[in-house]
């Protein structure tokens, strides 16, 4: 009957509206595998998870943004083979090099069967020679992966097999670097403030830049009056850093707060990216995107239990200079953003403590969703022409 075709249209009209309105409103997701997640670290198209378990094990875990799925790519056991520390991880799209203060392991990334194996690995046998501070991957002229071990006054490079070979280093001391490419950029203070050291591995570039004054004296004031600790850029620092082509992202600490500021390389132009007033961190560059923490209302006037301390995750986009802010609650905290190729992942930790490796997609529909609009429309036009055919018979 008319009323039951009717019925069937407006069925599959509701179905279909909610499943497009729950991807409208749900652009991210947990990924499955990666259970308890305490650090992360990604380039390109996959991401890499460092997973502590009760047993004292800790899995290095890496997981493909483009077919969705994990793999373990190593299980260390801390006191075993010169761990003495969960490792750090650091990432490019040549591969990942797992490291403690001691010890250091490359893992080459494979493109043709999107899996990471052991190249070689070092360690240092003497308990006090100078720990390793960073691990950056790099680049040289003919695009073969760099591996730069960071020390508090020293660089020491070895190429893709291992062996020690000679580049030039940044100026200073290397308490806060960052990689990208052939560049290799070094914070450092000056009598006027923060600078930043660049060099590159593939030509004879040698380049500072003054990180500029961000002065506003309304927000400034405020600060002050807040803190009650002055704003103060000539001593101000650098405390992380990221780079990507020709951009830059440091976050520099002026006193009361952390601000993330944007740097061209090519132009020297500079943007502060972050709300002034608000605390900043973890910033990640990647195909034209920054990733970065800010705590939105932070307001350290209020009593300390009220003042909130959770961090959401905003997303600038350079090219349109947009910010986003893709995460939405103040009872869940949020660690370690990362700019993937089209994803943005980054771990969640909620007020239990329990944590997950989140995805935002930035896509409004998912591929399902085509495929139950499509199938929808298919069944919808000939309910259509049978509820016409229905209502011209009575």
């Amino acid at each position: 009957s008319r009323t039951q075709t009717g019925v069937a249209i407006i069925a599959i009209l509701l179905g279909t509206g909610l499943v497009l309105l729950w991807d409208a409103t749900h652009q991210d997701f947990p990924v499955e595998g990666v259970e308890w997640p305490t650090y992360a670290a990604g380039s390109g198209e996959w991401l890499v998870t460092v997973k502590e378990n009760e047993d004292g094990t800790v899995q290095v875990i890496s997981w493909n943004s483009e077919i969705r799925e994990s793999e373990t790519i190593s299980t260390i056991i801390i006191g075993e083979q010169g761990w003495t520390s969960t490792p750090r991880v650091s990432a490019s799209e040549k591969g990942v090099a797992l490291f403690d203060t001691h010890k250091l392991e490359f893992w080459s990334y494979s493109k043709s069967d999107q899996s990471f194996y052991l190249d070689w690995w070092t360690e240092e046998m003497n308990a006090n020679s100078n720990p390793i501070i960073d691990v950056l991957l790099a680049e040289n002229a003919n695009q073969e992966a760099v591996i730069a071990v960071v020390y508090s006054d020293d660089f020491v490079y070895r190429d893709a097999t291992g062996q020690i070979t000679e580049y030039p280093s940044p100026q200073g001391t290397y308490s806060v670097v960052a990689s990208s490419g052939a560049l290799i950029v070094s914070a450092n203070s000056i009598a006027n403030g923060p600078v930043l050291d660049i060099v590159s591995l593939a030509t004879q570039l040698s380049l500072r830049i003054d990180i500029a004054n961000t002065t506003d004296e309304v927000v400034d004031e405020h600060l002050e009056e807040v803190f009650e600790e002055q704003v103060d850029y000539a001593n101000s620092q650098i405390v992380e850093l990221a780079i990507d082509g020709n951009h830059i992202v440091a976050v520099v600490d002026v006193g009361p707060v952390n601000r993330t500021v944007l740097v061209n390389i090519l132009t020297g132009e500079q943007s502060v990216l972050s709300d002034p007033i608000w605390q900043s961190s973890s910033p990640s560059v990647a195909h034209g995107r920054v990733a970065f923490l800010q705590i939105p209302g932070w307001d350290p006037s209020l009593d300390p239990e009220e003042v909130a301390t959770a961090r959401d995750v905003y997303l600038h986009d350079i090219e349109a200079n947009t910010t986003l802010a893709i995460t939405h609650d103040e009872d869940v905290d949020q660690l370690d953003p990362q700019v993937l190729l089209e994803d943005v992942a980054w771990v969640e930790v909620d007020s239990d403590g329990t944590s997950a490796l989140k995805v935002y997609s930035g896509e409004t529909f998912q591929p399902y969703s085509s495929v139950i609009l499509q199938a929808a429309i298919l069944m919808l036009i000939p309910l259509l022409f049978l509820w016409a055919y229905q209502a011209a018979s009575e």
